[in-house]
C-alpha cells in the first residue's frame, strides 16, 4: 500500500490576541473576524468557524502564544481523541487551494492539495480551559502558564456537516448560537462575493 502524503507545518509560539486566530484565501473579504466573534454565525461548537475561504479558530488564550501544528493529507487520518481535549471536524470550501494567516509576525501559507473544492478540517485543542484561567490568575509577566496546543488537520473531501467529536467546555456559551446556513459552490455557482454581501444579514 502506498504511504499517504503528509505535510506538516509546526509553531511554538505562534501569537493569538483577543483569544482567536485565523486563516484566510484571497478571495475571503478582510474584516469579517473583526466583528464581536460571539456575533459570527457557526460558532456554536465553542472552537471551530468555517466559511468559504476562511477558518477562524478560538483558544482558551486571550493574549499570549499557543503552540500550533498544521498537517495537509491525502485523506482522513485515524482519529486521535485520547490525545486530546477538544475536537472538532468541519468542512471548508476553498476557492484557490491555500490559506494564510494568522499575521504579519506568524505568517503560514497552508497549501492545500487541489483547488478550487472542498476540504475537511478536523480541529485538536488541549489546554485552552487552563490557558483561560491562567488569563484570569496570573500578571502580565507570568513565566509559567502552560502552553496551549493546537493541531489542524486537512485533507479533501464532500462537505459534511459540522462534527462535534470531543468538547472541553470553553466557550460553551456559544452553543445556543444560529448555525451558518450550507454555502458554497451548489448556493453560489458564479462566485463567492454573494456569499460576501451576504454574511452581514446572516449574523444575529
Amino acid at each position: 500500500m502506498r504511504q499517504q502524503m503528509v505535510v506538516t507545518i509546526s509553531i511554538d509560539d505562534l501569537a493569538v490576541n483577543y483569544g482567536s486566530y485565523s486563516f484566510e484565501g484571497p478571495h475571503f473579504r478582510k474584516g469579517v473576524w473583526t466583528a464581536d466573534l460571539y456575533q459570527l454565525p457557526d460558532l456554536s461548537n465553542g472552537f471551530v468557524a468555517a466559511v468559504p475561504d476562511a477558518v477562524c479558530l478560538l483558544t482558551g488564550t486571550v493574549h499570549g502564544d499557543v503552540r500550533l501544528t498544521v498537517e495537509v493529507r491525502e485523506a482522513a487520518p485515524e482519529r486521535e481523541l485520547d490525545e486530546w481535549e477538544a475536537a472538532v471536524e468541519v468542512s471548508l470550501f476553498s476557492t484557490d487551494g491555500y490559506l494564510t494567516g494568522p499575521d504579519e509576525d506568524d505568517f503560514v501559507t497552508i497549501r492545500l492539495t487541489s483547488a478550487p473544492g472542498w476540504y475537511r478540517l478536523r480541529a485538536y485543542a488541549r489546554g485552552r480551559g487552563t490557558a483561560r484561567h491562567h488569563h484570569y490568575t496570573c500578571d502580565d509577566n507570568c513565566s509559567t502558564c502552560p502552553i496551549e496546543e493546537h493541531k489542524l488537520i486537512f485533507w479533501p473531501a464532500p462537505p459534511l456537516a459540522e462534527e462535534a467529536l470531543k468538547r472541553d467546555g470553553v466557550h460553551s456559551d456559544l452553543r445556543d448560537k444560529r448555525p451558518l446556513p450550507a454555502f458554497g459552490p451548489e448556493a453560489h455557482p458564479v462566485d463567492l462575493e454573494g456569499f460576501h454581501d451576504a454574511l452581514p444579514n446572516i449574523i444575529i
